[in-house]
């Protein structure tokens, strides 16, 4: 009986975990945040995960060893390729290279580049965190052109180099929120998981 106890509790938080880990990034949970001085609004916070996004223009025109030879890297790292992927999902869920003319879409679109910041249409970076299979780096990118919303995910967009520079593309960077430092609430799902633990820990000693 304690075996089967200790399995459904297992089942449960195992549950709840996935689901969290599950939840994608939305246009809601972006907001806009100070980095350096109050008002710069040079950083984006991902509610969804955490993290704080640095702006894409801040480094745009830097290669990525430029980005990496900044007083600033050290505060930040390199975002991986599915942080970027999960990022671009708040305007346009789905894989590779899609774009729609959808309203939400669009006005998804203009939301991101407005947090992100935008040159020439484009709000585009690279990350070491995202390789090609050609060894090289990958570029992903929102853009808004003629109301067509475009997303393309790193992997897909190819091949640059660690010393390649473009004006408009940036870097991809990301750090843990340091404002605060307070806990994090535990999620409904949770609570409702060790409640009903509770519960039937109490019907299988009955």
């Amino acid at each position: 009986m304690k075996n089967k106890f200790i399995h459904f509790a297992f089942l449960v938080l195992t549950s709840s975990c996935l689901v969290n880990v599950a939840k994608a990034t939305l246009i809601s949970d972006l907001t806009e945040v100070d980095w350096q001085v109050a008002g710069d609004n040079l950083l984006t916070l991902d509610g969804s995960t955490g993290l704080e996004w640095l702006d894409i223009t801040h480094t745009a025109g830097n290669s990525i060893v430029d980005t990496e030879s900044e007083g600033f890297f050290g505060e930040f790292r390199w975002a991986t390729q599915l942080e970027i992927e999960g990022l671009f999902d708040a305007v346009l869920i789905g894989d590779g290279y899609r774009y729609s003319t959808n309203a939400t879409i669009t006005s998804n679109a203009i939301r991101f580049q407005e947090l992100f910041g935008v040159i020439d249409l484009y709000t585009q970076g690279v990350s070491r965190g995202s390789v090609n299979p050609a060894g090289n780096y990958g570029l992903g990118y929102v853009r808004l052109r003629d109301g067509v919303a475009a997303v393309n995910d790193p992997l897909v967009n190819c091949c640059w180099s660690e010393t390649n520079n473009f004006h408009r593309l940036g870097s991809w960077l990301v750090r843990s929120q340091t404002a605060s430092n307070t806990v994090p609430e535990p999620s409904t799902l949770a609570i409702f998981a060790l409640g009903v633990i509770g519960l039937a820990s109490r019907r299988f000693k009955k």
